[in-house]
């Protein structure tokens, strides 16, 4: 009995032992293992979540708090490293290799974000600094603009009053008498006419119509008399005029005697004829003595006039264009200049601001080639301001504002620098980002590793006890025969159900339930066992524990990543969508002008086509009546060879007429002068209008920092407002010197037709074949006239037909360029759209 009891104590003894080595192996060496790998997952997910955050930082502090932060997480995952029990010396240190890659990453990321934030400093205030210069700039030169401004309106107003008095001089003197002595002559040509077929009437009947032809053309001769000059010509045209009406006044007047003479009814005696004959022949001697003297008489008065005319067309042409000389050479240039400053330094200014935040390096890039040229420009306006004006602060406020975006510390060399910083950060987080997902694979796998090896060293544990069992049960069954009277209440109740029991507590923890208890008591080997499965136990609660806790810190990193993910999708749609949102508006407004130019293309298509048809049937009619004038011209033209000296004399006062007409032409081409120099004001304006309208698209987007430049811009604008309506207050003024030029045009075209009325009046052999003749005359050339006028309305109906077909076609392109823009919009809004919602979802 006692050997089997030593028997059986011996294989006792060597089954506890390998149980005792096996558990020894479990909770010495793999639940520590799994306890070292699970808190170097939750380090290393702590790390990769942090990195991010150093570049959403909103402060200098923050920044390397969060530096700070990852520091500690690494030197505690290095002592974790050194620490672990399963990694070979070669594992650790490429583990200590990965950690120091990490580690000079983030290093590197953080100098590169420090040197950003002091760049995105150093342009906020160049930024602040350029904006104060251009305040002040703007609110040296406004006042010089408002006064230049100023001056221009008045001088504009005074060229206007000057060059209108000049005109209604001109009109009310020299071309009023030039239209008196014209009409005089008309009007006295046909008093004599009238005088001489009542001399050579032999119809009693036809006395006294010509008496009352005689009074009606003394009421119109009267009328232009008064307007006559007080002139030694003028006073010698009256007294020749007195001299013809004498020869109608009383009963030894012209007609008077012609009826009597004509009068068969009315007896005579021989001396009443006698006296009669002589006076008939003294009124003859008379009128023939008043016809040689016409030409001597009239002639002087239409000439001085014609001269006076010319001297003071002269004189207007002088003055006006002295005035406007100075008017463009002086005030308008100066104004000019002010204002292509004003607006050129605008844009640079506009430029700056829009380089401080531009997105990428090709906006950027795009935008220091337009502030090169702006630049060149100011400094072009300088040298033109500079020679014109004393002033010296506003050329160097406008050269210290452009300053601001040259050399290596402008805003867009800074600009690109910072832009530089940003995409090497990117790339160190990005590698960072690599090296924190290798660290955390490495981690994983020696998770994998640690709980393989716990769970072989659970499984050799439990085959122990198996074993320790079997051996225990054939020790007892070789000695149940000898000791089962004496042992089988001692073996039965301290070994073989204690041993039961235990391996049904391993079972149970083996199966996961962490909860269950464990029977210690007891000082034998057994209870040592009971007392290495509680040890187990409490391991694996250790285990589940570490394993929650890297859970929750994965979850913790994956929400903080999200949260990143979802604050650059929102940056990226403040800063992208805003501009699609732009694009899209100034692709509607494009589509909404074009739409309306195709319109009025195509509405002066149409009413060009209605005025072309118009314009050939009228030029059809003016050329017959123009051939039927010309044969009828034709006709009398033998006749009219008898009048040629009388033709003569009114061909002088025709082209005397003509000059007239061309020297007042030249006064409305020097208003026309005038109008173009009121469209180049116009045209300044509203090119200021359009930089300072850039200006504040530009302001709004730069955001707060552009609020300043957008106050500035709109005073700009107002400015140009305010030049626009002076420049339509001279314009109104012009178009009044205009039409009382074109009263002086139209009066000239009066003396023109008088003319013609006084050639059709003339008589010298045949009164009414000189008066066919000149209306003949008159219709052939006015047809002629009027045929080519037409001609011309028609091919220039031709070329708006054209131009307007062109320009239907040319909008029709800017439409369909325009939808195009806007669908491109829509689309890349659409895109823009999803992306966002895809980050949104992913994260």
């Amino acid at each position: 009995m006692f050997v089997i009891t030593v028997l059986a104590a011996s294989v006792a003894i060597w089954a506890f032992g390998d149980l005792r080595r096996a558990m020894e192996r479990f909770t010495g060496e793999s639940l520590p293992a799994i306890k070292v790998s699970l808190e170097m997952a939750a380090v290393s997910a702590g790390v990769a979540a942090k990195a991010p955050e150093i570049m959403t930082a909103r402060s200098e502090e923050e920044r390397t708090s969060m530096t700070g932060e990852i520091e500690q997480l690494l030197s505690r995952l290095e002592g974790q490293v050194g620490n672990h029990p399963s990694l070979t010396e070669e594992q650790r240190q490429n583990s200590f290799g990965m950690i120091a890659t990490f580690r000079t990453g983030i290093q590197g990321l953080d100098s590169k974000m420090h040197e950003k934030s002091m760049i995105e400093a150093s342009i906020s205030r160049k930024v602040s600094d350029m904006l104060a210069a251009h305040e002040a700039f703007l609110n040296e030169l406004t006042p010089l603009v408002d006064e230049g401004n100023a001056n221009l309106v008045t001088t504009g107003e005074q060229t206007i009053e000057t060059s209108a008095q000049l005109i209604q001089d001109l009109l009310r003197g020299e071309v009023n008498a030039l239209q008196a002595g014209l009409r005089l002559n008309a009007n006295l040509r046909q008093l004599l006419a009238t005088l001489a077929r009542a001399a050579a009437t032999v119809d009693f009947e036809a006395v006294a119509p010509l008496q009352d032809r005689f009074d009606a053309i003394v009421v119109d001769l009267l009328t232009y008399e008064a307007l006559l000059p007080e002139t030694k010509e003028a006073n010698a045209l009256k007294a020749y005029t007195e001299e013809i009406l004498a020869l109608s006044e009383g009963e030894d007047s012209m007609f008077a005697i012609r009826a009597t003479e004509l009068d068969f009814n009315k007896s005579l005696t021989f001396q009443e004829t006698l006296d009669l004959k002589e006076k008939r022949t003294a009124l003859d001697t008379k009128l023939a003595e008043l016809e040689a003297q016409f030409s001597s008489k009239v002639e002087p008065v239409v000439n001085a006039a014609t001269r006076n005319l010319a001297l003071g067309s002269r004189k207007l042409n002088a003055t006006i264009s002295d005035t406007i000389g100075g008017l463009v050479n002086g005030d308008m240039a100066r104004l000019q200049v002010m204002l292509q400053l004003a607006a050129e330094a605008n844009l640079a200014a506009g430029l700056l601001n829009s380089a401080a935040s531009a997105p990428d390096a090709a906006a950027l890039t795009a935008l220091a080639a337009r502030f090169d040229t702006a630049r060149d420009d100011v400094e072009k306006d300088i040298a033109a301001f500079t020679a014109q004006a004393e002033n010296q602060s506003i050329p160097e406020l406008a050269t210290q504002m452009v300053n601001f975006g040259a050399g290596a510390e402008g805003i867009f060399a800074l600009r690109q620098k910072q832009l530089e910083l940003e995409a090497g950060a990117l790339n160190a987080l990005a590698e960072s980002r690599t090296t924190s997902e290798t660290i955390k694979s490495s981690v994983e796998t020696l998770v994998g590793n640690a709980e393989t090896a716990a769970a072989e060293s659970e499984m050799q544990a439990l085959k122990v006890i198996q074993d320790s069992q079997n051996l225990l049960f054939a020790a007892v069954a070789i000695s149940a025969a000898a000791g089962i009277l004496i042992g089988w209440l001692l073996v039965s109740q301290q070994v073989v159900r204690r041993l039961t029991g235990l391996a049904d507590t391993m079972g149970v923890i083996a199966d996961g339930d962490l909860e269950t208890e464990v029977n210690t008591s007891g000082r034998d080997e057994i209870s040592a066992m009971a007392r290495t499965v509680e040890v187990f136990r409490d391991n694996g609660r250790e285990v589940e524990r570490l394993r929650t806790e890297q859970q929750r810190a994965e979850a913790r990193a994956t929400e903080e990543r999200r949260k990143a993910m979802v604050n650059l999708a929102d940056t990226f749609e403040q800063s992208v969508k805003a501009i699609v949102d732009q694009v899209g508006r100034s692709a509607e407004e494009m589509e909404k002008s074009s739409e309306t130019m195709v319109n009025a293309s195509e509405q002066v298509r149409m009413e060009s086509s209605g005025v072309l048809s118009v314009a050939e049937v009228t030029s059809s009619n003016v050329s017959t009546v123009a051939a039927a004038a010309e044969q009828l011209a034709a006709s009398v033209q033998e006749i009219s060879a008898n009048i040629s000296e009388t033709s003569r004399v009114a061909q002088q006062a025709a082209d005397k007429a003509q000059m007239t007409d061309r020297i007042v032409a030249s006064l409305d081409e020097e208003s026309q002068k005038i109008g173009e120099v009121v469209k180049l004001i116009t045209d300044i304006a509203e090119q200021t209008n359009l930089l300072a309208l850039n200006a504040t698209i530009e302001a709004a987007r730069a955001g707060d920092a552009g609020k300043g430049f957008a106050v500035v811009a709109s005073e700009v604008k107002n400015l140009a407002t305010q030049t626009a309506k002076a420049t339509e207050e001279i314009s109104a003024q012009i178009d009044a010197v205009q039409a009382n030029t074109n009263q002086a045009v139209d009066a000239i075209r009066e003396i023109g037709t008088l003319i013609g009325d006084m050639t059709e009046k003339m008589v010298a052999v045949s009164s009414a074949v000189e008066e066919q003749g000149a209306s003949t005359d008159e219709i052939a050339r006015s047809s002629s006239e009027a045929a080519q006028s037409t001609s011309q309305v028609s091919a220039t109906m031709d070329g708006m037909m054209g131009v307007a077909g062109e320009a239907g076609t040319t909008a029709d392109q800017v439409l369909s360029a325009a939808k195009g823009v806007a669908s491109q919009a829509q689309t890349l809004n659409r895109e823009v759209a999803t992306f966002l919602n895809k980050v949104r979802n992913d994260s």
